[in-house]
């Protein structure tokens, strides 16, 4: 799995709107596999996005308390170790993402980031700087549809 994560990762960085839709296709994959897509996906609103895991807080040790109350603190405990090493895990995963979308991005375009930290964030700035909104798409299919379908001129019109 690991070698399919590095060979999403090459290919050319984005530097213009045409490589959008490839390096977008690679960040999904790459983001898929480190399990946080659903954390990142541009193109769904902020709000309807999953949330992050959030850092799990350690029990605090019952100094005064019975054995029982020990126990119990030990098994909270263990559940506290489980839920770091997810968080620890999901945090890595996005800290990696993050990396990538940097290094794969042309270095003029670097200092427009400085603005955003999270991937989130920044694959909204980058999907907004170059991606194409399917109403562009849709308006140069329309006007491609109309030239296309016009009878060819053995001149040219400048009145239009």
């Amino acid at each position: 799995m690991e070698s399919t994560a590095i060979s999403a990762m090459k290919g050319d960085k984005l530097k213009q709107p045409q490589h959008w839709r490839t390096w977008f296709a690679r960040i999904k994959i790459y983001a898929r596999q480190k399990k946080v897509w659903d954390l990142i996906n541009p193109q769904i609103e902020a709000e309807y996005l999953d949330e992050p895991i959030r850092k799990p807080r350690r029990p605090q040790y019952p100094e005064n308390g019975n054995e029982t109350a020990k126990r119990e603190w030990r098994d909270r405990l263990d559940i506290y170790k489980l839920d770091l090493a997810e968080w620890e895990q999901q945090n890595k995963a996005l800290d990696t993402v993050n990396e990538w979308i940097v290094s794969n991005l042309d270095p003029t375009h670097h200092t427009s980031l400085l603005n955003y930290q999270t991937p989130y964030e920044r694959l909204v700035y980058l999907q907004t700087r170059f991606g194409r909104s399917t109403a562009t798409e849709e308006d140069i299919r329309a006007q491609w549809k109309r030239v296309s379908s016009a009878p060819p001129r053995k001149g040219v019109d400048i009145d239009q």
